[in-house]
């Protein structure tokens, strides 16, 4: 991570909650799942580094992010909803 730009670094964080059905992995509950989880450690150690504002505004770009996909026909309804509750849960430790 420190190699890299710090917009380079939000870029990176946001494409893990990016589900628009192009790659196949994230055609199927695990790989989307999976994808988000990875996009949650990214924005835990961004504020373990001392961005907790940065990573704090990326959590809601990320919500926002899920939210529009979860609009999709075939979103995995449980799978968006489990991945929603863990941002929120991020984004409350984060503001404290």
């Amino acid at each position: 991570m420190s190699n890299e730009s710090e917009m380079e670094l939000f870029s990176r964080i946001l494409l893990h909650f990016t589900f628009d059905g192009i790659s196949p992995a994230l055609r199927e509950p695990e790989g989307i799942a999976a994808e988000a989880r990875e996009g949650i450690t990214l924005l835990r150690a961004l504020a373990d580094r001392g961005h907790r504002e940065n990573a704090r505004d990326l959590t809601e770009q990320a919500l926002s992010q899920i939210n529009e996909a979860s609009q999709l026909p075939e979103a995995p309804a449980s799978v968006f909803a489990q991945i929603t509750n863990e941002l929120l849960e991020l984004h409350t430790e984060l503001s404290t």
